[in-house]
């Protein structure tokens, strides 16, 4: 994986949280698994196949757009 810029990495780590954040306490349908091992996975397959920081912002955003969009932006 290539080294990400500070600015970036920071953008990146903002939308972990915030994903983090709203998906706190749900699990997956095995109701042991959280939930945010999936996008936390995706956004680590999106960094080893090259994606850049956009990507894994989406990433780890893409399961819950209406609830992390104004999460996001107060963050950034």
């Amino acid at each position: 994986m290539k080294e990400i810029p500070a600015m970036k990495a920071h953008a990146i780590a903002i939308a972990a949280r915030a994903a983090t954040e709203a998906h706190w306490g749900q699990t997956r349908k095995d109701k042991t698994t959280p939930y945010i091992v999936h996008p936390e996975r995706v956004a680590a397959c999106v960094g080893r196949c090259g994606g850049d920081h956009v990507g894994m912002i989406a990433a780890w955003l893409h399961d819950n757009r209406s609830r992390l969009r104004s999460s996001f932006r107060k963050s950034v």
